[in-house]
């Protein structure tokens, strides 16, 4: 399905073929308001993709992002049994690059890989912005039911300062299963912090936070920064690899694989 130049919000269960996809294109807005989508018989959805534009900034105009699709998820609203639940470009290259997520109270159960961000800088003049997308108060949870191979739950490539507060993310499955990271990410910078009193979490993951090459060369804003957040039954807590300047300060990590 496509959604464009509208608005359109779902508050009931959409069901979603085999490979279906939800395709936001420039300008639209796709909201899921205490809805769920999700697969509709026994083989994943894709996914949701937001279109933009990657040489364009993300400026909103009158209520809307004209070179963005913006995909708002909010009220528990819930995305599940998706390959990729939500990408922020709809082509296969920069061009295409953007899309935006806004999650607040939103759940992203038994996916694949729960978020895709492919490179792009929100540039207004010569000045580079923070990325726009963010996930405030949002579950990421892989329980029993999930019945494929597991990737990530969010994933970045060259893309800056997504904001990530007061999010869980959880892994159910059996630990002897493949159970990768909640956030992987190759040149690329996030904040993961709390939201009022709720902190962010991590439990069950082979490598919760595993980064490599950002470098204050490349781009000396929005550093990579972890704080105040907390890191239970996982091998790896935190892994950054060729890193200039990161923040990682003020976290509990529970070291062992059976706190």
């Amino acid at each position: 399905g496509t959604a464009n130049p509208l608005n359109y919000t779902s508050t009931t269960t959409v069901y979603m073929p085999k490979f279906g996809v939800i395709n936001v294109e420039k300008g639209a807005k796709l909201i899921v308001d205490g809805a769920k989508i999700t697969n509709g018989c026994d083989a994943q959805w894709y996914g949701i993709k937001a279109y933009g534009d990657g040489v364009s900034p993300q400026n909103m105009i009158g209520g809307y992002y004209p070179n963005q699709g913006y995909v708002e998820i909010k009220n528990n609203g819930i995305l599940s049994n998706a390959e990729e639940a939500f990408t922020n470009t709809g082509g296969s290259d920069s061009w295409n690059t953007g899309g935006i997520i806004n999650a607040n109270k939103g759940i992203f159960l038994n996916n694949r890989r729960s978020c895709q961000f492919i490179k792009y800088e929100n540039i207004i003049g010569s000045t580079l912005y923070r990325e726009k997308s963010k996930f405030i108060d949002c579950e990421f949870i892989l329980d029993a039911n999930h019945y494929q191979p597991f990737g990530n739950h969010i994933t970045m490539w060259a893309v800056r300062g997504i904001e990530i507060s007061g999010c869980n993310f959880s892994n159910g499955m059996n630990l002897d299963q493949n159970h990768e990271q909640a956030i992987y990410t190759i040149d690329a910078s996030f904040d993961v912090k709390s939201s009022g009193t709720n902190i962010s979490s991590f439990s069950s993951f082979y490598r919760a936070i595993a980064s490599t090459s950002y470098s204050w060369a490349n781009n000396s804003l929005f550093p990579i920064s972890i704080t105040g957040a907390s890191f239970s039954r996982n091998e790896i807590s935190i892994q950054l690899e060729n890193m200039l300047y990161p923040t990682v300060v003020s976290n509990e990590i529970r070291v062992g694989a059976k706190q």
